[in-house]
């Protein structure tokens, strides 16, 4: 009898190396060190979204400048509100449900929820997407799910 074909579940070196290729390809800094796409701190996804602006112009105009100031960020919710802005952006730039919640990412839990997302802004960039449309939607304070 032969041995069913059941889907594994992918490794940790895996999801962070998929991180790493895809993102690492447009961003230097912050580097994307293992330990730290494990469970991403807030400091960390801050960067990585502030150089992706910075360097690229993705997301442009998603945040004002106070928003792009670390010291801005002193409270879950302010740090929510900001994830889930660059989260909403990429969904709608990309038209790809992601099923990251800023508040578990806070957290520190489902970690590869997060690298998802970094994948998948990391792809938006990659293959040129604009974000200009998705930035107003957010903006507008429409929501994809």
């Amino acid at each position: 009898m032969a041995a069913a074909n059941i889907a594994q579940p992918e490794s940790w070196d895996m999801i962070i190396k998929r991180t790493q290729v895809t993102l690492g390809k447009i961003i230097k800094k912050p580097p994307l060190k293992p330990e730290l796409l494990q469970k991403p701190p807030f400091r960390f996804l801050f960067d990585i979204i502030h150089e992706v602006i910075t360097t690229t112009g993705f997301m442009q105009g998603l945040y004002t400048e106070e928003e792009l100031t670390p010291d801005y960020y002193q409270d879950r919710d302010t740090k929510s509100l900001f994830l889930e802005k660059a989260l909403f952006c990429v969904i709608f730039t990309k038209g790809q449900t992601l099923k990251a919640n800023p508040l578990k990412i806070l957290a520190g839990l489902e970690p590869e929820r997060t690298n998802s997302f970094l994948q998948a802004l990391g792809i938006c960039l990659l293959e040129g997407y604009d974000s200009t449309t998705a930035v107003q939607r957010v903006l507008s304070g429409e929501r994809p799910y």
